[in-house]
């Protein structure tokens, strides 16, 4: 989930990191530092 240039948590919407507008990504995985919640990252 990206909102103004930023991925968040689709959970708690924490902000986790900038995102650049020609950026992409899949198969990454995070944890949450605020709410614990493995999310699986694709831009």
């Amino acid at each position: 989930m990206i909102i103004d240039g930023w991925y968040c948590c689709p959970h708690c919407k924490q902000k986790l990191f900038k995102v650049a507008d020609d950026a992409s990504c899949k198969g990454v995985r995070l944890k949450c530092k605020k709410c614990g919640n493995e999310i699986a990252v694709t831009i």
